[in-house]
């Protein structure tokens, strides 16, 4: 068994905008919030203070973002793909069947 999944959400809207930051999120110059993200992160990644490091791959249904090559579109299907190759590639975890 794999580590769960973690969702981040602040009821201020921190979260959003610490996102949006992180991940350069940005549209005619301007900052967008970070609400509809989808990260992948490695076993690697690392998060222990600051804003969130770099993803692997990172999709988003932002309409500001639209066309932006940095970042694309959600595609389930890729974004499942993409998800299923890194845990099969994840070392397993202690006690895990």
């Amino acid at each position: 068994m794999h580590a769960p999944v973690r969702h981040y959400w602040s009821p201020n809207g921190s979260f959003g905008r610490v996102a949006g930051a992180a991940f350069d999120l940005r549209h005619d110059g301007r900052p967008v919030y970070a609400w509809d993200v989808w990260a992948i992160y490695g076993p690697d990644a690392i998060w222990s203070a600051g804003p969130p490091p770099p993803p692997r791959l990172l999709m988003h249904q932002l309409p500001a973002l639209a066309g932006d090559r940095r970042f694309p579109h959600l595609d389930s299907k890729r974004f499942a793909a993409e998800a299923r190759i890194l845990l099969a590639s994840a070392p397993r975890t202690r006690g895990a069947s």
